[in-house]
């Protein structure tokens, strides 16, 4: 007797459906449950742990099933047992304590099937799988942010030099004017969103490239220093939108949005990689200042590439 006690407590670990504790009529006594691999339901005393527990075989679950879980329901002292098959199909048993036999009480759902159903069409999934950088809307958008991020990177590594070597300064005055650039340029960003909600995209954004055109050409050909100050605040409002606004474009469509967004991204920060280079070789020929000449010719372009940014009534990539 022994020997099968000590097998028993060898096997608890391998209890599949945990152990459901159930009050006896002792106070100090609870009977414990507890179901094996093999579908043996055994009952232990807390009182008397060290008897043989009853041992029943479950017997009237359906081929196939196995139980994964019980409980032990006071409301009308029952135990049940929850079960699934092969095709994660769920009952849900009442066990006889005393017998271990299965009574069916409710067949469960697979829990997939709760799950909603999204249907899509050959032509979406097509969709779904073609290039991004096939897209001419996201290329669209991409050249528009190019043309913005060279408007703003120009002014982040040129704009303290052509300043100094344009207009005679001091080099506080250069430190001065980028100071006030990236303060224009911040406040653009900070109630742009309210113009953005008032007039839309397309209208804010072709102002914002005329701005940008404007302030770059009063900053290269006045040769006063209080109107080039005006050219840098309206040259950092023009730039402040293009890269913040191209993005939210390119995101149109939450299915494809991470793609276009990288591709849109990609195309843009090319501005910061190529720009440098190329007003500096300009600028080597034609001086600083006169380098700047090359960023407001790339504004004229942004300003046709904002009607990409028009928001689609069918999500574009489709066709209907």
């Amino acid at each position: 007797m022994l020997r099968k006690i000590h097998k028993w407590i060898a096997a608890l670990p391998r209890v599949t459906a945990g152990m459901m504790l159930v009050a006896s009529a002792h106070v100090q006594a609870i009977d414990i449950y507890a179901v094996t691999q093999g579908g043996v339901l055994a009952r232990f005393d807390s009182a008397t742990p060290g008897t043989v527990p009853q041992l029943d075989v479950v017997t009237g679950l359906g081929a196939g099933e196995s139980i994964i879980g019980l409980d032990f329901r006071p409301a009308n002292g029952g135990l049940y047992a929850l079960t699934k098959d092969a095709a994660a199909a769920g009952r849900l048993y009442r066990i006889e304590r005393t017998s271990g036999v299965a009574t069916l009480v409710a067949a469960l759902v697979a829990v997939r099937a709760f799950l909603a159903i999204q249907e899509h069409d050959e032509e979406e999934l097509a969709a779904n799988e073609r290039s991004a950088w096939l897209e001419p809307r996201t290329l669209a958008i991409g050249a528009m942010v190019l043309a913005f991020t060279l408007a703003e990177g120009s002014a982040n590594d040129w704009l303290a030099l052509a300043l100094v070597d344009g207009y005679a300064a001091q080099h506080w005055v250069g430190v001065a004017g980028f100071a006030l650039f990236v303060t224009a340029m911040t406040t653009g960003r900070l109630v742009g969103p309210v113009a953005l909600d008032r007039f839309g995209r397309v209208p804010v954004l072709l102002a914002s490239a005329a701005a940008a055109f404007v302030g770059l050409l009063t900053v290269i050909v006045s040769s006063n220093p209080v109107l080039a100050a005006v050219g840098i605040v309206i040259w950092g409002l023009g730039a402040a939108l293009g890269f913040p606004v191209g993005m939210s474009a390119a995101a149109d469509d939450p299915r494809r949005a991470a793609r276009r967004v990288s591709v849109v991204a990609t195309i843009g920060y090319g501005a910061f990689l190529a720009g440098p280079p190329l007003l500096g070789f300009v600028g080597n020929e034609v001086g600083t200042l006169d380098s700047l000449y090359v960023v407001a010719a790339a504004m004229v372009p942004a300003a046709v590439l904002v009607l990409a940014v028009r928001r689609p009534t069918v999500p574009y990539g489709e066709h209907r």
